[in-house]
């Protein structure tokens, strides 16, 4: 199954997946028959291919080991291929994110896939969740709704730059002697100069990339009430 194509000028690139993915790629000069140059088997898959440089990608996807011992063995995965030897593709560079629970929009959704190529920054709406607690206080801050940033190089690879947290932009409703607790998730973001949005369901905010930990300003939507 395809997970994954990038066209880019005269060459393309394929990912599909069966446990171990191959990632393949392709001669396009002679478009009606485009031959197979070259390809490469890693575990796991990328679900978004992101040109990077000339001779470079950048991926997003989900790592899955050959041989899984367990099902906790998978994790979010950024990786960087070397594609200058179109016949002899590499992965340069892999970056693992959280645990077999976590999930990025930016795996099935473009637009959620942020490189900002001025500074060499990567955002992606990151979520995960820890079965580790023993109180109901406990569960709901068990959840993790970020944007997580880094910054990428083609040759140095993957720096985490850190995580701006709306885990705490969560809301109840509560109808009668029911209630509805809502952990929207980040969805998208925007970068400019020193500093980074966060945009989720429940609003926006934002902080300067030199402390994510300290966000400068938070605006929430207004929260929907259903009329029964």
């Amino acid at each position: 199954q395809i997970y994954g194509v990038r066209f880019v000028e005269d060459r393309g690139y394929v990912v599909t997946f069966r446990q171990v993915a191959p990632f393949f790629t392709f001669d396009l000069k002679d478009p009606p028959r485009p031959p197979k140059v070259g390809e490469l088997k890693i575990p796991g898959f990328s679900s978004y291919i992101h040109p990077l440089s000339a001779n470079h990608l950048l991926t997003i996807g989900t790592y899955i080991p050959e041989n899984p011992t367990n099902g906790n063995s998978r994790a979010l995965q950024l990786a960087i291929f070397d594609v200058s030897d179109l016949a002899n593709p590499k992965q340069t560079h892999v970056q693992l994110v959280g645990t077999a629970n976590a999930w990025s929009e930016a795996q099935g959704e473009h637009k959620a896939f942020n490189y900002f190529a001025a500074k060499k920054l990567l955002a992606i709406p990151f979520s995960d969740w820890s079965y580790n607690y023993r109180t109901s206080d406990e569960y709901w801050s068990s959840f993790i709704s970020d944007l997580r940033v880094f910054e990428v190089d083609p040759l140095a690879g993957f720096k985490p730059r850190g995580a701006l947290s709306m885990r705490d932009v969560f809301q109840v409703s509560t109808y009668y002697n029911w209630s509805w607790y809502w952990t929207p998730q980040v969805r998208r973001s925007v970068m400019a100069d020193d500093f980074v949005y966060a945009i989720s369901d429940a609003g926006i905010r934002v902080a300067n990339i030199a402390d994510l930990t300290k966000p400068l300003a938070t605006a929430y939507f207004e929260r929907y009430v259903e009329r029964f």
